[in-house]
């Protein structure tokens, strides 16, 4: 009587488990963990074992429920945990840059060379490189005004070649050399998108389009330079600063940025009290307002009158570059390798 007793006991609380795992087992099935119809095809599976395990892949453990025998309908547990949403990076899409030859490569390059690089906030007066310096990185500005200086035995400096949106700093880089020749120094406060130089070389061999463009570049670079040494050879100082400021309004796309006289001084390559007598004719005459190291253009077709012919040759030159079609091949069109 005694044993029989016991095994009733035993026989009530196996029951009583038995109800206690299809209840969790259903609250697991409710949220997803397995499909419902195997609780009424698969009752051998509610043992404490199979529930341990499914915790332990819940928990993202390397035990997983034991699915071996599973019907053909549902999805199995693995096949669940397998579909997973893409990454974040995958879902994300790099908006159309405003660098001008980035945003004039084909979608595949452009991304390609984005992907590797940096958007950073560079301030007024930040260097990027010094004479002799290896170039680490690649830089297309996105906004701002990047000034490239040769700074002289007496301390003076001249920039040599501005550069803003529609250009990249660091051709040593990409033409066989990796070691700057100017001081580059950030004249107006913008950002630039920052490549290292190893993947730039790489991508030059690979991207068809940016190898061209980067040509086109260099050869209205070119031209910047030549039209630069005429012009500061031949026209006057007021005509040279009416020119830079232009240069600067364009750069900065907005009336109003910041420079202060020494920096114009070494701009144009004149002397401080030089600048000081220009600034006022100019504000004076209506073409500007000038307070604190602070220019507002107030004129600007004026402006451009009081300037030289050399900023409409440097405009032609860069727009040249962008203007013309990019064949897709090095060697010319389908068209051409036909002949």
């Amino acid at each position: 009587m005694v044993v029989g007793l016991l095994a009733l006991q035993q026989k009530s609380e196996n029951s009583r488990i038995s109800q206690n795992l299809a209840a969790r087992y259903l609250v697991l099935s409710w949220f997803g963990a397995c499909p419902r119809n195997r609780f009424a095809s698969h009752k051998s599976w509610f043992t404490p074992t199979a529930f341990h395990q499914l915790r332990v892949a819940r928990a993202g453990g390397k035990e997983q429920f034991p699915l071996v025998q599973q019907p053909q309908r549902g999805l199995s547990l693995r096949s669940r945990r397998t579909r997973s949403p893409l990454k974040r990076e995958e879902r994300t899409v790099i908006p159309k840059p405003l660098n001008m030859i980035l945003g004039a490569l084909p979608d595949q390059e452009r991304q390609r060379i984005l992907a590797g690089a940096k958007l950073i906030d560079t301030p007024q007066r930040h260097i990027f490189s010094m004479p002799s310096d290896p170039f680490k990185y690649g830089y297309f500005p996105e906004s701002g005004m990047i000034s490239e200086l040769i700074r002289l035995a007496n301390g003076r400096a001249v920039d040599v070649s501005p550069l803003g949106i529609e250009g990249f700093l660091g051709l040593p880089l990409l033409l066989s050399d990796s070691t700057s020749t100017h001081e580059c120094v950030m004249q107006i406060t913008g950002r630039v998108w920052r490549v290292r130089a190893v993947e730039l070389r790489r991508l030059l061999e690979e991207c068809d389009v940016f190898h061209k463009m980067i040509h086109r570049y260099v050869h209205a670079r070119y031209v910047q330079a030549s039209q630069c040494c005429a012009c500061n050879l031949m026209h006057s100082i007021n005509e040279r600063l009416a020119r830079w400021l232009l240069t600067a309004l364009h750069h900065a796309r907005a009336d109003t940025f910041q420079i202060t006289q020494e920096y114009l001084s070494e701009m144009i390559g004149a002397n401080r009290s030089t600048i000081t007598i220009l600034m006022g004719e100019f504000q004076r005459i209506g073409l500007l307002d000038y307070r604190r190291g602070v220019v507002r253009i107030k004129n600007r077709e004026k402006l451009a009158a009081a300037a030289c012919e050399c900023n409409a040759v440097i405009t032609w030159a860069f727009n040249q570059v962008f203007i013309k079609p990019v064949v897709h091949l090095r060697g010319g069109s389908e068209a051409d390798k036909s002949r």
